[in-house]
């Protein structure tokens, strides 16, 4: 939907229903913005290893036993491919790494 649909009161052409310029600083703009700042500082997955806590967005999910992360991603395998995901832990480290296409990787909490 454009940002300025309606701004002039009438919501049907010709009469400026919809203006002659959009911004992107609303509904999409502001979605994209804020994925892209919660990923900069939780990444696809947030791993807590002093509070022994974790959890992921954009259909990752993180699970943790004594010795391992498991990761998940629910959208691989859909197209074949895998993805490249962001881990960032509470510590300050980050690792990237790539999700085979069966969706899940284990990661040694040992790093």
């Amino acid at each position: 939907m454009m940002e300025n649909f309606g701004h002039f009161g009438i919501l049907t052409p010709p009469e400026k229903g919809i203006g002659n310029f959009t911004l992107y600083d609303w509904g999409p703009g502001s979605a994209c913005k804020a994925w892209c700042r919660i990923r900069d500082h939780y990444g696809d997955a947030y791993v807590d290893l002093g509070r022994n806590r974790a959890f992921g967005i954009n259909s990752v999910s993180v699970d943790l036993d004594k010795r391992n992360i498991l990761v998940r991603d629910a959208s691989v395998g859909t197209d074949g491919r895998s993805r490249d995901i962001k881990v960032v832990f509470s510590d300050g480290k980050e690792r990237n790494i790539e999700l085979p296409r069966e969706g899940k990787v284990e990661i040694p909490k040992a790093i």
